[in-house]
C-alpha cells in the first residue's frame, strides 16, 4: 500500500501542473503539529506556530468524524503543554494512524483540526474556519479517514473497518488451447485466470463511509489537491488530475478519463457560471449531517470565502445578494421518506440563521427553475423579478463573515402579495387557498404551526411559524393531520415559456412584533426542475389532500394584490 502511495504522490508532484497551479507551497496555517524525534530516537509530536518555527517541509492534514466523544483537543488550558510536547501513545487512535502515514511518505508536519484551532477560543475557532480553504488546498495531500465513524476507530491495520476479504482476487483454472499451456498434476493443459467481483466500491472515484456523511468533510474533501481515501475495501489515491486505487495501482495516473476534481464532478461545475456553482455545492453539502445546529453555514465558510473572490457580492447567510431574487428560491428536497409516508417533516434549526435563508432548516436544498431545456441544461432561466430590497440586516457572531449568525438578522422586501390560508402536514404536504381559487400547491420550509392548534400562540389568532426543537407539539399534528393558519403570500419572480407566463411565489407568516417568516414556497409547472408532487401522487400520505394545482392563474391570483415592504427575518 505505501509503496502505491509513495508512487502517487510523485508522479502528481512530478507532472501534474494542475495541481501545482492550485497550490502556494510556502503557506502554512497558524499552526502545525511537528513529527520530530525525541529521546531514545522515537517520534514526539509538538504543536508549533508556523510564524516562530518557520516549517522547512511540506504539511498534510487530516479529514476524520470526530464521533459523539469529542477527541483530544487544545484548550488554553493545555495549549502551553501542547506546544513543548504531546505524547502520541495518548492521541486517539485514528490521529496516530494519520502520523503513522506522515511518517511512511516521508511528511513531518500535520495539521489535525481539533488540536491546530484552540477550541474553546471562539474568535480562534472562527478565524481558522474563515481560512479553511487554504489551509485544505494547500496541504500537501489530505489523509480521509473514510471508514472510521470516530477517533477511536483505526483506518489501518488488523482492527481498522475492512471489508477487503469480500474483493479479493480468486485463482480460477481454465482450459486454453495456448501454444505452451501449463499442465495440471495429470498433464492436461491448464490456465489459471485471475478474477474477482467487480461492483462500485471498488470504482477509483467511490468512497463510502461515516466520514460521507459528514458536513465539515464535505468542503474539506472539495477544497483539497490531493486526497489519500483510506476506505473499507482499500486505499485510494484523489488528485484534480487522477483517481485511482490499489487494485488499478499506478498504471492509469494519468488517465483523462479520471481527470475530475476530487468529490465532486468538478467538469460539470466547470460549466456553470460562479454562481450556479455555489446554488450546485449547496445542494451537495446541505444533504450532510452535522452535530451542532450552528456549524450549518461555518461548515461552509471555507468554501464561501474562497468564492467571494469571484462573486464580489454581499453574502447572506449561505446566499449571494447579486444572485437576487433567484437566490431565495431554494426548497426543501425531501416530501416524505417514504410512500407509505413515514414523516420526514423537521422542525426549524435553532441556529440563528433568518427563516429566509436554506441553513435555517435541515435537509438537502434545491432551486426552484434551475436550468432550462431550450439549448443547454447549463443555461440558466431566465427570469423577471417582482421584488426590491430595500434594506437588510446581517451581523455574524464573530468576525467570520461567513460564519455562525446572530439572531435580529432580516432583509426587507417591497413586492406585490395577498393574504390566504396555508394547509400543511407532517409529511412535507402543503397548499394556500384563497375564495374563488383552487388550492396551489406549495412545499413548506418545514413543520409549520399556527395559532389554531396551539395555545402558546394565542397572543394572535392570526400567527403562523416554523415549528422550532423547544416547541411541544400536540399529537393529533404530529399523527398526519392538517395544520391550517393565515400567511401573506409575496410574489417573488415570473418567466415566460412556451408564450405563458409562470410564476414562483413566497409564502410568509406574520409574526407577533409584526415582522414576517418565511415558511415555503410555490411556482408554477413551467418544464423545469421542481417539487415533485404530481409523481407522488399515488402515494398514501397524499390520500387525504385534494387535487391541488400549480399557480397557472397567478395573475388572477395577484390581480387584487397590495404593494408592501415586508421585514423578514
Amino acid at each position: 500500500m505505501w509503496t502505491f502511495l509513495q508512487k502517487c504522490l510523485d508522479d502528481c508532484i512530478k507532472n501534474h501542473d494542475k495541481c501545482k497551479a492550485s497550490q502556494d507551497p510556502h503557506w502554512y496555517p497558524e499552526r502545525l503539529l511537528y513529527l520530530t524525534q525525541g529521546k531514545a530516537c522515537k517520534d514526539a509530536l509538538q504543536l508549533v506556530q508556523t510564524t516562530h518555527h518557520i516549517p522547512t517541509s511540506r504539511y498534510i492534514a487530516l479529514s476524520h468524524c470526530w464521533g459523539s466523544k469529542a477527541p483530544l483537543r487544545t484548550t488554553k488550558k493545555n495549549l502551553a503543554q501542547f506546544v513543548k510536547d504531546i505524547s502520541i501513545p495518548d492521541l486517539p487512535i485514528t490521529f496516530r494512524d494519520c502520523v503513522t502515514t506522515a511518517r511512511e511518505l516521508g511528511v513531518r508536519y500535520i495539521w489535525i483540526d481539533s488540536l491546530c484551532i484552540v477550541q474553546d477560543d471562539r474568535q480562534d475557532w472562527a478565524r481558522h474556519a474563515r481560512s479553511m480553504d487554504r489551509i485544505y488546498e494547500n496541504a500537501l495531500f489530505t489523509v480521509a479517514a473514510v471508514c472510521s465513524p470516530n477517533g477511536q476507530v483505526p483506518f489501518l491495520g488488523p482492527h481498522a473497518p475492512s471489508s477487503r476479504a469480500s474483493w479479493q482476487a480468486v485463482n480460477i483454472n481454465i482450459d486454453t488451447p495456448s501454444i505452451e499451456p501449463p499442465t495440471n498434476a495429470k498433464g492436461l493443459p491448464q490456465a489459471q485466470l485471475k478474477a474477482r467481483k467487480y461492483g462500485p466500491d471498488l470504482f477509483p472515484g467511490w468512497c463510502y463511509g461515516p466520514l460521507e456523511f459528514r458536513g465539515w468533510a464535505w468542503q474539506e474533501r472539495y477544497l483539497s489537491v490531493r486526497i489519500i481515501n483510506f476506505t473499507k475495501e482499500e486505499a485510494r489515491w484523489h488528485c484534480k488530475v487522477s483517481k485511482v486505487c490499489e487494485c488499478i495501482g499506478t498504471g492509469q495516473l494519468r488517465d483523462p478519463e479520471l481527470q475530475q476534481h476530487p468529490g465532486y464532478q468538478a467538469d460539470e461545475l466547470e460549466n456553470l457560471s460562479i454562481i450556479q456553482q455555489w446554488r450546485s455545492i449547496v445542494s451537495a453539502y446541505s444533504d450532510r449531517s452535522l452535530t451542532f445546529s450552528t456549524d450549518r453555514l461555518p461548515a461552509l465558510s471555507g468554501v464561501a470565502s474562497r468564492f467571494s473572490n469571484s462573486v464580489q457580492s454581499d453574502y447572506l447567510g449561505g446566499i449571494w445578494l447579486s444572485d437576487f431574487p433567484r437566490t431565495l428560491a431554494w426548497y426543501r428536497r425531501e416530501l416524505s421518506d417514504c410512500s407509505t409516508g413515514k414523516p420526514k417533516m423537521w422542525r426549524s434549526l435553532d441556529n440563528g440563521v433568518p427563516s429566509w435563508s436554506w441553513a435555517s432548516i435541515s435537509g438537502q436544498t434545491n432551486w426552484m427553475w434551475e436550468f432550462g431545456f431550450e439549448s443547454s441544461r447549463f443555461e440558466d432561466v431566465q427570469i423577471e423579478s417582482r421584488v426590491e430590497v430595500v434594506d437588510y440586516r446581517y451581523r455574524t457572531i464573530t468576525d467570520n463573515v461567513f460564519g455562525e449568525v446572530e439572531k435580529g438578522s432580516y432583509i426587507e422586501m417591497k413586492g406585490m402579495v395577498v393574504e390566504a390560508e396555508m394547509e400543511s402536514d407532517i409529511h412535507g404536504g402543503g397548499c394556500v387557498r384563497r375564495h374563488g381559487f383552487g388550492p396551489q400547491h406549495i412545499v413548506p420550509d418545514c413543520h409549520v404551526i399556527s395559532a389554531r392548534e396551539y395555545s402558546f400562540l394565542r397572543g394572535s389568532s392570526k400567527v403562523t411559524r416554523r415549528a422550532v426543537p423547544t416547541d411541544k407539539l400536540a399529537e393529533s399534528l404530529t399523527g398526519g393531520q392538517h395544520s391550517t393558519g393565515q400567511v401573506r403570500c409575496l410574489l417573488l419572480f415570473t418567466t415566460t415559456k412556451n408564450e405563458r407566463s409562470h410564476a414562483c411565489v413566497l409564502i410568509l407568516g406574520k409574526q407577533l412584533d409584526g415582522t414576517y417568516q418565511r415558511l415555503g414556497i410555490g411556482n408554477s409547472d413551467s418544464g423545469y426542475s421542481r417539487p415533485i408532487y404530481k409523481n407522488r401522487k399515488s402515494w398514501e400520505v397524499w390520500e387525504n389532500w385534494v387535487e391541488l394545482e400549480e399557480w397557472e392563474e397567478w395573475e388572477a391570483w395577484f390581480s387584487d394584490a397590495e404593494t408592501r415592504t415586508m421585514k423578514i427575518q
